[in-house]
């Protein structure tokens, strides 16, 4: 599943998806909804690409101790709004780039979020893109899309 291409976009999620719902139609950090719904996280990076002023992040969050996947994220990051050891920190560990983020005091803000559903093997999936600005200067700090696994799956997962 590509994440670079998302499908319709839409206003709102219906009532049909309670739970992505309330996953996705938010503008904070991800981290503190997963964990209030599914426990403690774990992301395990799937692919990346570290250019000169970015670094591109595919991941797949679980329950810790589960093998389900939640969500597929793709995260592109600016190195510049990151402190030293960051990134490093990010590739060595299986904690989610929000928990990173708050371990360190990195306040943050979302902008620009939009939510879109795709088709996938005859099942609605929906996710959300946005913009991540560092609260103390207002710099992007990521780009994000985050794509839930179908909602029949997310009820199967919740402890």
């Amino acid at each position: 599943m590509s994440l670079t291409t998302p499908g319709i976009t839409c206003d709102h999620i219906s009532e049909d998806a309670p739970i992505s719902k309330r996953l996705l139609q938010h503008d904070t950090l991800m981290t503190a909804k997963l964990t209030e719904m599914f426990g403690e996280m774990i992301a395990h990076q799937t692919d990346f690409l570290d250019g000169d002023d970015t670094f591109t992040r595919r991941s797949t969050l679980h329950r810790q101790g589960h093998s389900a996947t939640i969500l597929n994220a793709r995260l592109i990051i600016r190195k510049a709004s990151l402190p030293d050891g960051f990134l490093e920190n990010l590739q060595r560990t299986e904690i989610l780039f929000g928990q990173l983020l708050m371990n360190r005091g990195i306040s943050v803000q979302m902008t620009d979020r939009k939510v879109y559903t795709v088709n996938d093997a005859d099942q609605i999936r929906w996710g959300r893109q946005l913009q991540m600005l560092r609260a103390d200067s207002g710099d992007l700090l990521a780009t994000i899309e985050e794509l839930l696994v179908p909602e029949a799956e997310l009820l199967r997962i919740i402890p």
